[in-house]
């Protein structure tokens, strides 16, 4: 079975919940049916709540079509760049809130 071998190349934990992710070959212009199948089956096999198939390229119609009934998101193209940029931004300021102030003293 694929899920065990390759469906999935990250699995996520949040609050006890597992979801999969799984991001295909930036060569391939369009991603089909059959890859989110396999992703679908790898989610069904180790009970994860979700998963996210991840490309640089674009998914056919008949993937897109599959995607609405399962689990499964599908971020590519443009989307994908402007969901890394908001996870960038997102890092920036919780470094940011995280650096200490300057140190200030009161003279009296």
């Amino acid at each position: 079975m694929r899920a065990a071998s390759g469906a999935a190349d990250l699995a996520l934990l949040k609050s006890g919940q597992r979801f999969l992710v799984h991001c295909q070959h930036w060569r391939k212009q369009e991603i089909g049916v059959l890859a989110v199948r396999e992703l679908n089956a790898a989610l069904q096999a180790v009970g994860a709540q979700g998963g996210y198939m991840l490309t640089t390229g674009g998914f056919t119609r008949e993937a897109c079509e599959l995607v609405r009934s399962t689990r499964i998101e599908l971020i590519g193209g443009k989307g994908l760049i402007a969901w890394l940029r908001g996870a960038e931004r997102s890092e920036r300021r919780a470094r940011a809130a995280k650096k200490p102030g300057p140190a200030v003293a009161r003279i009296a």
